[in-house]
């Protein structure tokens, strides 16, 4: 315990620090892409096939992917003249983890990579959730006025009937999926404040080194829990997810298993 167990040159536990920060801040750039995904397909959904295809969707999905290495790249291929042998990154004995082992001149640098991909991406996605959340809001008054409107209107025929009955339908099919994106927005905002921000605010302090080391171990683990809120706030409040959920559990528990080959066909198999 304690010792990085594939050697003491540094080169493997700089490695899996650079791999370390990558999936996290690589999750938040896929998380700020679905947020304005999101925001254009409730919006300006007439801007969405526009937007999202072809090559400016491979552009995204690029800058995307490439995005937090190319900020990352500097605390692995650069050296920090304050640091023992330059080296900034590397295994913590005490956190147990491979992290920042020094930062003096690249702090500052370090301190604006943990606001650009954690603290702004925040900022950002409870502005933009807040927008859908209020446009959502209005919409949904707007709808039961109309429904309201609708019912107060005397119907004279069967056609008229049949109308205001679709009609009624997809008012309640709009509230309904309404309500459901305001309880997914509310729940990934929620999720990510929770998970992100305790690791931003505890290493942006001061006085964070002195800073009992359970703690900093505490905010990194809480960090990477983010990356199961998604998955669980659709499979819960998505009907559809949760079809295509039930889906592959019943395929994998009921999948038929090939019969076993009895001695007799064998045997009637070689006689024919």
């Amino acid at each position: 315990m304690g010792e990085w167990p594939f050697g003491v040159d540094n080169v493997t536990s700089r490695l899996q620090q650079f791999s370390y920060f990558n999936c996290g801040y690589i999750s938040v750039s896929f998380l700020m892409v679905i947020t304005v995904n999101r925001f254009i397909g409730v919006i300006l959904p007439h801007n969405y096939n526009t937007i999202f295809r072809g090559k400016n969707l491979t552009i995204i999905l690029l800058i995307c992917w490439f995005i937090a290495p190319i900020f990352l790249l500097p605390f692995l291929v650069g050296y920090d003249s304050e640091c023992k042998d330059g080296i900034m990154t590397g295994f913590h004995p005490q956190q147990l983890v491979c992290t920042f082992i020094c930062l003096k001149s690249y702090r500052p640098y370090m301190e604006f990579t943990r606001v650009f991909f954690q603290l702004i991406p925040f900022a950002f996605m409870l502005a933009v959730y807040g927008f859908i959340f209020l446009n959502r809001i209005r919409s949904l008054k707007k709808t039961r006025r109309i429904s309201g409107h609708r019912s107060e209107v005397q119907i004279d025929s069967v056609s008229q009937e049949l109308s205001s009955m679709r009609g009624a339908q997809a008012t309640q099919r709009n509230q309904k999926a309404n309500k459901r994106l305001l309880k997914v927005s509310m729940v990934i905002c929620t999720g990510f404040a929770i998970t992100f921000l305790p690791s931003v605010f505890i290493n942006l302090l001061p006085n964070s080194t002195k800073i009992d080391v359970r703690y900093h171990m505490m905010c990194s683990n809480l960090t990477w829990l983010n990356s199961i809120i998604n998955p669980i706030a659709y499979a819960i409040l998505n009907p559809n997810f949760r079809t295509a959920y039930k889906r592959i559990i019943f395929k994998i528990i009921r999948r038929p298993q090939q019969p076993p080959i009895t001695e007799t066909r064998q045997t009637t198999h070689q006689l024919g």
